[in-house]
C-alpha cells in the first residue's frame, strides 16, 4: 500500500517521465530560438554581382548647396535629411552644423565655441523627439546640446563621461557605442533620447573572437526599413544584429582567402591589426556597411587593391556576392561606384555629395550621349560661382526585390 508519502514520491516521478523530456526539448527549442543566426558566412570573391542604381532607388534629388550667405561647406562628416531640412556635420575643418532647407538654400550655421549655448566640438548628431529636434554630442566637454531644425538653442543636458563614436536613436532610444567604457560587455549602451539617462547595456563582449583597442574602429549602423541595428567592429569578421536591446543574430564573415590570423579572446591594437591587414594584402571589414530589408552591403578590403570593395549579404538566403560593381542607370553622368556607402542612411534616403568641379568634369565627358530628366537637371545647374558641394539624395524603394541568381 501507498502511504501519503509514496504517493506523493511516485506521482513526481510519473510527472518527470511524461514531461520532463518535452518540457526540456521546449526549453532548448526556445533558448535556440532566441539567437536566429550564429553561423560562419563563406565569401566566395570569384562570386560577383552587378547591380543598377534603379534595383535599390525609385527617386533622386539633386540639391546645390547654397552659399550666397558666405557659408563654406568645406567638409561633410555626416548628414541628415528630413522632407525639409538638410543638415550637415563638418567637424574636422570648420568645427560646425549647417542647415539648409529641403532645396538646399541656407539657413543657419552653429559654429564651435560659438556663444554658452555651443558646443566646443561637434562629433556626433542625431535626430530625436520625433525628427523635432537636432541633438549634437559634445566630443571635447562630452555634454549633449538641443537645437531645432533651424539651429536655435532649446536645452543642454551635461552628460559627462558620455563619449561615443557612433550612435543611432530608435524608438525614442539612443543607442551609442562608448568610448568611455572600459569593459567590453558596456561598449553598446542605451539612454533615453531626451534626459540621456542610462538604461541598460547590449552585452557585445561574448560575440567578439578578439578586441581592437586605441582606435575608433567601433560603429552602429540602423536598418533603413526596419528598427533593426548593427554593430560592426573595424578589422572583426563579425556583424552583430541587434533588436529591442537585445542581440537576435551574430554573422561571422570569412573571405575564401587572405583573412586575418587571429589568437581567440586576445586584444590586438588597432594600428598594428592596420599594418598586417595592408602589408599582407588581406581581406578584411573596414567597419562600414548599408542595411536595407534584409540585405547588408558591407565594404571590405580587397586584397592589394587600393580601392575598397563591398559584398552583399542576404540574411534570408545567407548568399554572399561581391558587388563587381553599382551602374548608375539614373542620372547617367556621374559615375559608376564598387562601395554604396557614404553616409548613413536614414528615412530611406542615401546621399552622395560631389564638388562643382567634379560634376563640371562629369559632363564634360558625358556632352553629347543620351540624357534624361535627372541628367537635364545636371546640365542646368548654374556651377561656375559654387564651391559648396552638390547633394544628389536617392530614395530607395519601399520594396527591395533584388535578383541575385
Amino acid at each position: 500500500m501507498l502511504n501519503k508519502n509514496n504517493l506523493l514520491i511516485s506521482l513526481k516521478k510519473t510527472f518527470h517521465s511524461f514531461w520532463g523530456i518535452p518540457l526540456l526539448i521546449l526549453l532548448l527549442f526556445f533558448s535556440c530560438n532566441k539567437r536566429k543566426n550564429n553561423q560562419t558566412i563563406l565569401v566566395d570573391l570569384s562570386k560577383e554581382i552587378t547591380l543598377n542604381y534603379s534595383d535599390i532607388f525609385e527617386d533622386l534629388e539633386i540639391v546645390a548647396l547654397d552659399n550666397s550667405e558666405g557659408v563654406l561647406v568645406a567638409e561633410i562628416n555626416d548628414l541628415l535629411i528630413t522632407n525639409d531640412r538638410i543638415i550637415i556635420l563638418d567637424n574636422r575643418l570648420s568645427e560646425s552644423v549647417h542647415f539648409f532647407d529641403i532645396k538646399g538654400k541656407f539657413i543657419n550655421s552653429i559654429r564651435a565655441d560659438d556663444g554658452p549655448q555651443v558646443f566646443t566640438y561637434p562629433g556626433n548628431f542625431e535626430l530625436v523627439n520625433n525628427e523635432e529636434e537636432l541633438m549634437v554630442k559634445d566630443s571635447k566637454s562630452f555634454n549633449t546640446y538641443y537645437y531645432d531644425l533651424s539651429g536655435n538653442f532649446i536645452r543642454q543636458v551635461y552628460t559627462t563621461g558620455f563619449g561615443v563614436s557612433s550612435l543611432v536613436n530608435i524608438d525614442s532610444e539612443i543607442y551609442a557605442v562608448s568610448t568611455y567604457q572600459d569593459s567590453w560587455n558596456k561598449k553598446v549602451e542605451i539612454r533615453n533620447s531626451q534626459e540621456l539617462s542610462l538604461s541598460r547595456f547590449v552585452n557585445i563582449e561574448d560575440e567578439l573572437e578578439f578586441k581592437l583597442i586605441n582606435g575608433q574602429g567601433s560603429s552602429i549602423f540602423g536598418n533603413s526599413h526596419n528598427s533593426f541595428l548593427y554593430y560592426i567592429q573595424c578589422f572583426h569578421p563579425k556583424i552583430i544584429e541587434i533588436k529591442n536591446g537585445e542581440i537576435i543574430s551574430s554573422y561571422f564573415f570569412e573571405f575564401s582567402s587572405s583573412n586575418f590570423e587571429y589568437e581567440n579572446g586576445e586584444t590586438y591594437q588597432m594600428m598594428d591589426v592596420y599594418q598586417t591587414i595592408k602589408m599582407k594584402n588581406l581581406n578584411a571589414l573596414t567597419g562600414n556597411l548599408v542595411a536595407m530589408e534584409h540585405y547588408i552591403f558591407a565594404d571590405f578590403t580587397y586584397g592589394g587593391d587600393q580601392y575598397l570593395r563591398t559584398f552583399l549579404f542576404d540574411t534570408k538566403s545567407n548568399q554572399s556576392f561581391v558587388l563587381e560593381g553599382m551602374i548608375n542607370d539614373m542620372d547617367i553622368v556621374m559615375r559608376n561606384r564598387r562601395s554604396l556607402y557614404k553616409y548613413p542612411v536614414r528615412n530611406k534616403r542615401l546621399a552622395y555629395a560631389y564638388h562643382p568641379s567634379d560634376i563640371t568634369y562629369a559632363l564634360g565627358i558625358f556632352e553629347g550621349k543620351t540624357s534624361n530628366e535627372h541628367t537635364k537637371r545636371i546640365q542646368a545647374l548654374d556651377l561656375k560661382n559654387d564651391n559648396n558641394p552638390v547633394l544628389f539624395i536617392y530614395t530607395l524603394k519601399e520594396k527591395l526585390q533584388l535578383n541575385l541568381d
